[in-house]
C-alpha cells in the first residue's frame, strides 16, 4: 500500500468518525462513547486529569464559567470547607516545594491556597502526605495565608484517607461525588464546547472512580466503527507518534537560529533534556557548574500543541537556593511590565502558539511557532543580559 493509500484511508476513517460524533450531538447524546479522552488514551492517567481540572478551577479558563466549577469541588469536600472565593486567583499544576511537589495548586496571597493531592490508581509514596503538608505551611507563611484557611485536599475515586502524622489535616473529595457535582453544573452551561468537554471527562472517570459504570452488553457504534477499521487506526496511531517526533525535531530545530542571533556569542549555550529544550549562560555558572538563570519551552507535543490540553510553555526559571535572586529579579520584571509568576521556580510563563485543526494553519504553525519561540528567547536573554551584574553579585553571594 502506497502513503498516498494509507492517507485515504485515514481521512476516511476521520470522516466516519466525526460523522458519528455529528449524528449522535444532533439526536442529543453529546455524551456517547465517542469520547475525546478516550481516543487519546488518557484512561487514568494523573497528569492529564490533574490539567483538565486545573483548567476547569482557573476563573480566566476558557470556559467562560468563573468559580462555579472550583465551587462544585468544594462543594464535596469532607468535612465541609467553607470558603467564599474571590474573583481573582491563580491555578497551577506540578507545584515544586522545597520536600514535594502537589499536583494542583490554587492560591491568592492574604486570602486561601487550596493544595489538592490527585490520585487515580497509583499508590501513596512513604511520608507523601506529611511532605506535602510541612510544604504546604511554608507556601501559607510565605503568602501571607492564615492555617484556618490552607486547605490540602486528597482527590481519590472513593474518598479514602490520607496517611501519616498529619493525615488528620486533610479533606477528602471522592470522584464520584466530584463527578456528580460537575454533572449537575454542567446542565447549567450554555457554550457547547465546554459541555461536550466536561461530558467525555465524566464518561471517562468511571473507569478509574467506579461511578455510573455501565455494564457491557454489546460493542458501541464507535468500538464497531474502529473494529471494523483497525489496520487504519493502527495507522493512525504511528501518524500521531510520528507528528510528536516532528514537533520534537521542530523545537530541537530552535538550535540553529538562536546561534544566530547577535547575542549568541555572549557564551549562551543550547541544550536538550528529553522533550525539553533550554538555554543558559556558561559565564554564570557557580562554584558547582550550576546556572542560577536559564530559560526554556517544554509541553511541545501532539496534545498541548493541537489537542485539548493547555499550550506549550515558555519559561525563564532561578534556580533553587537562589531565591533571593529571583525575588530580585521577579520585582524588576514586574517593573517592566511582565506578568510573574508568585512564589515559584518559574518567574515567567510565557503560552506558545496554539495551532487549530484546519490544514492550511497546520502547515503554516513550523514557521508561525519556530519565529514566536526565537522572540521568547531573544526577549527574555535581552532582560538578564541587561541585569547582568544582579545576576553576577548574587552568584558571589549565594554559590
Amino acid at each position: 500500500m502506497t502513503e498516498r493509500d494509507r492517507q485515504r484511508r485515514m481521512a476516511q476513517l476521520l470522516d466516519a468518525y466525526q460523522a458519528l460524533r455529528e449524528r449522535r450531538a444532533s439526536a442529543g447524546q453529546v455524551n456517547g462513547d465517542e469520547n475525546l479522552f478516550a481516543l487519546f488514551d488518557v484512561d487514568a492517567d494523573e497528569v492529564t486529569h490533574s490539567a483538565f481540572l486545573a483548567w476547569l478551577f482557573d476563573p480566566t479558563g476558557s470556559h467562560g464559567q468563573g468559580a462555579r466549577f472550583l465551587q462544585a469541588f468544594l462543594s464535596v469536600a469532607r468535612p465541609d470547607i467553607a470558603l467564599q472565593l474571590p474573583e481573582s486567583y491563580q491555578v497551577t499544576t506540578e507545584l515544586s516545594r522545597m520536600m514535594s511537589t502537589i499536583d494542583i495548586a490554587v492560591f491568592k496571597a492574604g486570602a486561601f491556597i487550596l493544595y489538592v493531592e490527585n490520585k487515580t490508581i497509583s499508590p501513596d509514596t512513604p511520608g507523601q502526605h506529611d511532605r506535602e503538608i510541612e510544604d504546604l505551611r511554608r507556601l501559607g507563611a510565605t503568602l501571607r495565608v492564615s492555617l484556618e484557611r490552607q486547605f490540602p485536599i486528597y482527590l481519590t475515586p472513593y474518598g479514602r484517607r490520607a496517611r501519616g502524622e498529619h493525615a488528620s489535616e486533610w479533606y477528602r473529595v471522592p470522584y464520584r461525588d466530584l463527578g456528580r457535582a460537575l454533572a449537575h453544573a454542567r446542565q447549567e452551561i450554555a457554550d457547547e464546547r465546554t459541555r461536550l468537554m466536561l461530558g467525555d471527562w465524566l464518561d471517562t472517570i468511571p473507569t478509574f472512580g467506579g461511578t455510573w459504570r455501565r455494564a457491557m452488553t454489546e460493542l458501541s457504534e464507535t468500538s464497531l466503527l474502529l473494529g471494523s477499521h483497525w489496520p487504519t487506526v493502527l495507522d493512525i496511531e504511528r501518524a500521531r507518534e510520528h507528528l510528536d517526533e516532528e514537533l520534537l525535531a521542530l523545537l530541537l530545530s530552535m538550535e540553529s537560529p538562536l546561534a544566530q542571533q547577535d547575542w549568541w556569542s555572549r557564551q549562551w549555550t543550547f541544550r536538550q533534556y528529553r522533550r525539553e529544550i533550554f538555554i543558559g549562560n556558561t559565564k554564570w555558572q557557580d562554584a558547582e557548574g550550576h546556572w542560577p538563570l536559564w530559560m526554556g519551552i517544554y509541553g511541545f507535543d501532539g496534545d498541548h500543541v493541537f489537542g485539548p490540553l493547555t499550550p506549550p510553555i515558555f519559561y525563564f526559571r532561578c534556580r533553587k537556593n537562589y531565591d533571593t535572586l529571583g525575588d530580585v529579579l521577579r520585582e524588576k520584571l514586574r517593573a517592566e511590565g511582565h506578568e510573574v509568576l508568585e512564589d515559584h521556580r518559574h518567574l515567567v510563563h510565557r503560552a506558545v502558539l496554539q495551532c487549530p485543526a484546519d490544514r492550511a494553519a497546520v502547515a503554516s504553525y513550523p514557521a508561525q511557532a519556530r519565529e514566536q519561540m526565537l522572540a521568547l528567547f531573544t526577549e527574555y536573554v535581552d532582560f538578564a543580559m541587561r541585569h547582568e551584574d544582579v545576576v553576577r553579585a548574587h552568584i558571589k553571594r549565594e554559590a
